[in-house]
């Protein structure tokens, strides 16, 4: 395996703890809270943190479109704000344990819809993933 496939692994386990790290923190956090206030607190904390990397990082040259600039504001729109809002009400509801698995069938979402309006293929190693998701989020509900 090269030196980037190993940087991938390694920063996708990276990514999927801190998911799961997130999901607790918020657990522990909502038990006397509102899910509304949680998502203010995250998304205020991303845009001080992460913005400010964002402009250093790709300064001077953005290369923005309008279509680019309405995808981002789609984005953040849908993903930031919308489904947070959805995904802590539904950890404060019926738990982590299964907020979470439920949550990994985005990649059936993200796959159909990539085939379906952005003419992506779909391999077979990329549908049997899919299908276990699905079955395990089927045992688990």
């Amino acid at each position: 395996m090269s030196v980037v496939t190993h940087l991938a692994a390694v920063l996708s386990i990276g990514a999927a703890f801190s998911l799961v790290t997130q999901s607790l923190f918020l657990r522990l956090s909502t038990r006397d809270g509102d899910p509304a206030d949680a998502a203010l607190i995250v998304i205020s904390v991303n845009l001080l943190v992460l913005f400010p990397s964002i402009v250093i990082l790709y300064f001077p040259d953005y290369g923005l479109t309008s279509t680019s600039v309405a995808s981002f504001t789609a984005t953040g729109t849908s993903g930031t704000v919308i489904s947070r809002l959805l995904k802590y009400t539904n950890i404060i509801k019926i738990g982590a344990r299964r907020t979470e698995p439920i949550t990994a069938t985005n990649a059936l979402f993200a796959t159909t819809f990539g085939v379906v309006f952005l003419d992506e293929t779909l391999t077979l190693s990329h549908g049997i993933g899919i299908l276990l998701i699905n079955v395990g989020v089927s045992a688990i509900a």
